[in-house]
């Protein structure tokens, strides 16, 4: 496997990539969780779009580590280091992400929490 850009290195496991040890091991965290129901819908590398596609540019995109239903709420769930963290690619994508996913009433606000039947978006670092 092809090493990452801070020292992080990929692990396969089954059919599935995993950016680091780190991000694999909370997976397995939150399979056990939704196994002993604490929590439901458990997915990873979920896409979610910040800005559509424009003419000549692509669409910016966010991709969360793991995404799931804990009651009423839907958390957003992103395995970072202390040096990832503070990545300004990283910082910019997190702010549209909470601006149009999180912390306002927005069109893509309520279709999530309608897709999901939540009533709150709860974003999360997972360090």
């Amino acid at each position: 496997m092809k090493q990452m850009k801070f020292k992080s290195k990929k692990i396969k496991v089954d059919d599935m990539i995993f950016d680091s040890k780190k991000e694999y091991q909370r997976w397995l965290e939150l399979v056990e969780l939704e196994k002993n129901g604490n929590i439901k819908h458990l997915k990873r590398q979920v896409k979610f779009v910040l800005l559509p596609k424009q003419d000549g540019e692509r669409a910016v995109t966010y991709i969360a580590d793991h995404v799931y239903k804990y009651g009423e709420i839907l958390v957003i769930e992103d395995v970072k280091s202390k040096i990832t963290k503070k990545q300004p690619d990283y910082i910019i994508k997190r702010k549209l992400f909470k601006y149009f996913y999180v912390n306002r009433k927005t069109i893509e606000h309520e279709e999530l929490c309608r897709l999901y039947g939540v009533k709150r978006i709860y974003f999360k670092e997972y360090v």
